[in-house]
């Protein structure tokens, strides 16, 4: 989208038989609705086929009299596992996302499972700046020689928790 400031994420594959130089650059991500200050790329988390990336800078849209600048957003891209570069496939939100929250600070993938982290939700008048973890469940879609499709988990995972943001 070339929006100045909003950000991106570079992916990179390593070929482990160039001694010189094994990296290359193959894609450049960016959100379809970039806008200045997004921050995309913050946070980033790669499972398998699937990256979220949390943009915390994402102004939404005002709600009657309330302007939410800064309320963020995260982004979920799949990878083509023909072409291997990623598309993005949807845009997550928190439920009651309001202004200055962050959303998209921190996010982790495990399995099935999406956690964005926010840490300046407000949970009270007296819990200011507390912050949230919002959690999503992600299926992935399949299509059977017939033509049907059908969303299923990915089956057993192992998740190695030691160190994340969320």
């Amino acid at each position: 989208t070339g929006v100045l400031t909003a950000g991106a994420v570079y992916v990179f594959t390593r070929d482990p038989t160039d001694a010189t130089d094994p990296w290359s650059e193959i894609q450049k991500l960016e959100a379809l609705d970039a806008a200045s200050d997004d921050a995309f790329g913050a946070a980033v988390a790669l499972a398998g086929n699937m990256a979220v990336i949390g943009a915390p800078g994402v102004d939404l849209p005002s709600v009657g009299m309330m302007v939410r600048v800064d309320a963020g957003a995260a982004y979920d891209f799949r990878r083509d596992p023909d072409t291997g570069l990623f598309g993005q496939r949807t845009q997550l939100l928190s439920s009651d996302a309001l202004a200055g929250e962050a959303f998209g600070t921190a996010v982790i993938v495990a399995c099935d499972t999406v956690i964005i982290g926010a840490p300046d939700v407000d949970l009270s008048l007296l819990q200011m700046n507390a912050g949230a973890a919002f959690v999503f469940q992600t299926f992935e879609e399949q299509e059977d020689s017939s033509g049907s499709r059908s969303s299923s988990g990915s089956g057993t995972c192992f998740i190695d928790t030691a160190g994340f943001g969320v």
